[in-house]
């Protein structure tokens, strides 16, 4: 390649945050990328991050750095009540954008976004992650490829223990700002089971705050919260099957992601230690056999792991695991539009698809109904 895709990331601070610590070892790991601009909420962190990453720019204003003509893709990887007013600048720019997940606090602001953007004509790309994870990749397949028969009922749950909470991130117990154990896990995690399974069709839930008070820990005040940290759902898929969902984040030690699929050939298992969309996943099988007119398990009944193929990895084995895998992996499918007009996927209709399925589930909570889909 005579000349790489040139990176500004808004978000990247050294010291802390999902871009430093996700989309910055992603890029640099990518032999088609080149990170050269950086952007902060202050210039002092600015002119850190830009000395840290040993890159050009480093900018405070973030139209500093869209603007900036030595920038070739635009990544957003700041707190979601600013995805809308950054991802938009982008757009008007003209250049591709990665935009984190959620896409925007609200479902409004994510329309407007995947609006402009069709009309802009602009590639886009929006960070729902676990769906290229090497485990869910292979888990779609093996469903695709009648491992488990029909798919009859499948039950999913995300245990997170809730992490210290300072001024920086004590904007997340705000509902309105959008970032939320139901925007952000509950989204990642219904994304990664629908591209599995199929869509949802019908629903009900339970969305709740169990948890409304939060110490701070630099100050140690007492916040009062209301954004939900527990989400109950029961549904049905397109196919027909039976699901349950239970995403919650708790006040002592977790066991982290679990989903649990049952067919009318077999069973499969996949799990990880930590959330789905960046924690590696194992898998696990059960098949039964034909014995005359019944069915029974082959072996010893219980699940077997499953290995995961090579060919699921898109990027080089140079990657660090952890966070910036699957952000690597989105990214390289987004330098392969780029460069070779293949698809682009999760875009940000994609993203609006899931903002309105979180909303019905707000609404089933609230009415105490079944919503339809």
């Amino acid at each position: 390649m005579e000349s790489k895709i040139r990176v500004g990331l808004l978000g990247g601070n050294a010291e802390y945050g999902w871009g430093g610590r996700a989309h910055v070892p992603a890029i640099r790991a990518l032999p088609e990328y080149e990170l050269v601009a950086v952007g902060t909420s202050r210039a002092s962190t600015a002119a850190k991050a830009a000395n840290d990453f040993e890159i050009p720019f480093g900018y405070s204003d973030h139209h500093g750095l869209i603007n900036n003509p030595e920038v070739d893709v635009i990544s957003v990887s700041v707190k979601a009540p600013l995805h809308y007013e950054m991802t938009m600048a982008a757009i008007e720019s003209g250049k591709p954008v990665f935009t984190e997940w959620p896409l925007g606090a609200t479902t409004e602001q994510a329309n407007e976004m995947y609006v402009f953007a069709r009309k802009k004509g602009v590639p886009n790309v929006v960070g729902l992650q676990a769906r290229v994870s090497p485990g869910i990749l292979h888990l779609k397949d093996l469903v695709e490829n009648d491992y488990i028969g029909t798919p009859l009922t499948c039950s999913m749950t995300l245990f997170l223990t809730s992490r210290e909470r300072d001024s920086i991130n004590s904007w997340e117990g705000d509902r309105k700002q959008g970032g939320n154990v139901l925007t952000i896990h509950t989204g990642h995690s219904l994304d990664a089971l629908q591209f599995c399974l199929g869509d949802l069709v019908e629903l009900s839930g339970r969305v709740t705050t169990q948890v409304t008070r939060w110490q701070i820990s630099d100050t140690q005040q007492e916040l009062t919260v209301d954004a939900p940290d527990t989400i109950l759902l029961a549904g049905t898929l397109k196919n027909g099957c039976a699901v349950s969902a239970h995403i919650a984040s708790t006040p002592g030690p977790a066991p982290g992601w679990r989903m649990q699929v049952y067919g009318s050939k077999g069973s499969l298992l996949a799990v990880s230690p930590q959330m789905l969309q960046y924690g590696e996943i194992t898998l696990y099988g059960a098949r039964q056999e034909v014995t005359g007119d019944s069915y029974r398990y082959q072996g010893t009944g219980s699940f077997n792991e499953i290995s995961i193929p090579d060919n699921y990895r898109f990027v080089p084995v140079t990657v660090p695991k952890g966070p910036p895998f699957n952000i690597a992996q989105l990214y390289r499918r987004l330098s392969n539009h780029i460069l070779f007009g293949k698809p682009l996927e999760p875009d940000f209709g994609h993203a609006l698809k899931q903002h309105r399925l979180l909303d019905s589930i707000s609404l089933a909570a609230q009415t105490g109904r079944t919503v339809k889909l």
